[in-house]
């Protein structure tokens, strides 16, 4: 990250928190993009408190940038068949690897991103710090997610 001038450059990191009790979720506003009631059932599976609701690609620069911990798109029982666009996922992904995250979808796999313009072999996403990685996806299956 830097200025637009490209001074003050200051690489991202994602946070270190092992600890769920300090950590914090980012989530989509729109209840159609996930399913909150098993968002809520999640993070107390998980033990997070902390749960921000934001849209856009701006929750991959919050978790890249260590301000939070934990990033889920769980399947909305609105629209149980839908799948991810590559779009709304390929940049914020990339961001959170390269600052020192994961991401995988609900099942623990890794985004497939050839095969059109949909993650069409991918359910939902996961990101996180990489601390939390597993225990979030232990909490998916526990829960059906």
């Amino acid at each position: 990250m830097s200025t637009l001038d490209g001074s003050d450059f200051e690489r991202l990191r994602v946070s270190d928190h092992a600890d769920p009790k300090d950590a914090s979720v980012l989530r989509s506003v729109e209840s159609g993009h996930t399913n909150l009631s098993q968002m809520d059932i999640l993070c107390q599976q998980i033990g997070v408190t902390g749960v921000v609701a934001m849209d856009s690609q701006a929750k991959y620069a919050v978790l890249a940038a260590g301000k939070s911990d934990l990033l889920f798109r769980l399947i909305s029982s609105k629209m149980p068949d839908y799948k991810e666009k590559i779009w709304d996922q390929a940049a914020g992904s990339i961001i959170v690897e390269e600052a020192g995250g994961r991401i995988t979808d609900l099942d623990g796999r890794n985004l497939d991103f050839s095969l059109g313009s949909m993650l069409l072999d991918n359910r939902g996403i996961c990101a996180s710090n990489g601390e939390l990685h597993e225990l979030a996806l232990e909490a998916i299956l526990d829960i059906h997610a």
